[in-house]
C-alpha cells in the first residue's frame, strides 16, 4: 500500500517540477493517469476499516427491515439501501470498496470542475489528495460522512459554475446522507461574506465552544435541556490540539493570501477553507464533533492549494520546488506508515 501511495505520489511530484514550456500532454496524461489510480485505491484496500463490520451489518438489518425501520435509518436511506443491494449480490469487503470507489471518484471529478480542467493544477490537487488524513478518515472508514462529503463537493463545483439547480440537488443529497453535511455546506455560501466578517469568524470561532460550555454548565440554575451537553465529556479526539494549531495557522495564511493577491484574480473559493475551519472550531470543546467537522475542511485543501500555487512567485526557482516536492514525498511516506493512517483503514497488526 505505501509503495502504491508513494509511486502514485511520484507522478504530481514530477508534474510540479516541470517548467511552464514543457508539453501540455505530460500534464493530461499525468492528470488521467492520477484520476484513475487515486479511485482504484480503494477497490484495492478498502473494506476492512474498524467501522466496516458496523457498515455490513446495518446493511444486513437494512435490507429485511426497509421500509420499517427507526426515523434515523430511515432519513439514512441514500446510503444504507444502496449498501445492502450490494450486500445481496457480492460478499464483503466489496459492498464498501465500491461504495468509497465511486465517492472518491466524486469528489475527483468535483477537483477536476472546481480547476476548470487546468491539468496542472488536477495533478497538484490529486497528489495533496493522498496527504489530507481526511483521504483516509472518510472514504476508509467514516464512509457515510465521506459520501456526503463528495456529493457537497460537487455541489460547491455546480454552484461555482452557477449551473442551475444541480447544485441544490447535491447539497440536499449531501445533507440526507449524512446531517453534518450542512455545516460543510454552510461554508460555500459564507466565503461571499465581505473578508472582515471571515476574519471576525476565525478571530472568535476557537472561543465559542468553551464559552457555551461554561454556560451550559449552569443548566441546572436555568432549567436547560440541550441535546449538545451530551458532547460535554467527548475528549477523546487524536491529535486534537494539534490538528486545531495546524488548520487555524494555515487558515490565517490564506487570508493574508487572499488579501495580498485578490487584485490579482485569484479566486475567493479559497475562502472557504478557513471560513470551514472556523466553523469546526466553533466545536473545539468538544472533540469528537471538532474532529469530524475539521475533515470536511481537509476536502477543501487540495483545491485551495492548487489555485493558489499560480499566484506564488517562489515557486518560479526550481531549487524551490524540488524541495518541496521532496518534502511532500517524505510528508507522505511518515503519513502512510503513522498508526493512525494503518488503523483508520484495518490494516494493524
Amino acid at each position: 500500500m505505501v509503495a502504491y501511495l508513494f509511486l502514485l505520489l511520484c507522478i504530481p511530484a514530477y508534474v510540479f517540477l516541470c517548467s511552464e514550456r514543457d508539453s501540455v500532454l505530460i500534464y493530461k496524461v499525468s492528470a488521467v493517469v492520477q484520476i484513475f489510480l487515486t479511485s482504484l485505491f480503494y477497490l484495492i484496500w478498502g473494506g476492512y476499516s474498524a467501522d466496516a463490520p458496523i457498515y455490513n451489518e446495518a446493511s444486513i438489518w437494512y435490507s429485511f427491515e426497509f421500509p420499517n425501520v427507526n426515523w434515523y435509518y430511515l432519513f439514512k436511506v441514500l446510503f444504507y439501501y444502496p449498501l445492502s443491494l450490494l450486500n445481496k449480490i457480492i460478499h464483503p469487503p466489496w459492498p464498501l470498496r465500491i461504495i468509497s470507489f465511486f465517492s472518491v471518484l466524486i469528489y475527483i471529478i468535483a477537483i477536476v470542475k472546481l480547476l476548470n480542467n487546468n491539468h496542472k493544477q488536477i495533478c497538484i490537487a490529486l497528489g495533496i489528495t493522498l496527504l489530507i488524513p481526511a483521504f483516509y478518515l472518510l472514504f476508509g472508514n467514516a464512509i457515510r460522512q465521506g459520501v456526503a462529503a463528495s456529493f457537497v463537493m460537487l455541489g460547491f463545483a455546480y454552484y461555482n459554475e452557477k449551473k442551475g439547480y444541480y447544485y441544490f440537488i447535491l447539497f440536499i443529497l449531501g445533507a440526507l446522507i449524512h446531517t453534518a453535511a450542512i455545516l460543510f455546506i454552510s461554508c460555500i455560501l459564507l466565503s461571499k461574506l465581505k473578508y472582515k466578517w471571515i476574519v471576525a469568524i476565525i478571530i472568535i470561532s476557537p472561543t465559542v465552544s468553551y464559552v457555551f460550555n461554561y454556560i451550559i454548565s449552569f443548566q441546572g440554575v436555568f432549567d436547560l435541556d440541550l441535546i449538545i451537553y451530551i458532547y460535554g465529556d467527548s475528549h477523546e479526539g487524536r491529535y486534537h490540539y494539534e490538528r486545531f494549531i495546524v488548520s487555524y495557522i494555515l487558515s490565517i495564511l490564506i487570508l493574508i493570501y487572499y488579501n495580498k493577491y485578490k487584485t490579482n484574480g485569484v479566486s475567493s473559493f479559497i475562502l472557504s477553507y478557513p471560513i470551514m475551519v472556523g466553523l469546526s472550531s466553533m466545536l473545539l470543546w468538544y472533540q469528537i464533533p471538532f474532529a469530524r467537522f475539521l475533515a470536511f475542511s481537509d476536502f477543501l485543501i487540495p483545491v485551495v492549494i492548487a489555485k493558489i500555487s499560480d499566484y506564488s512567485p517562489f515557486l518560479k526557482y526550481y531549487p524551490v520546488k524540488l524541495i518541496i516536492s521532496l518534502f511532500i514525498l517524505y510528508s507522505g511516506f511518515i503519513l502512510w506508515t503513522h498508526p493512525s493512517i494503518i488503523e483508520t483503514l484495518g490494516y494493524a497488526s
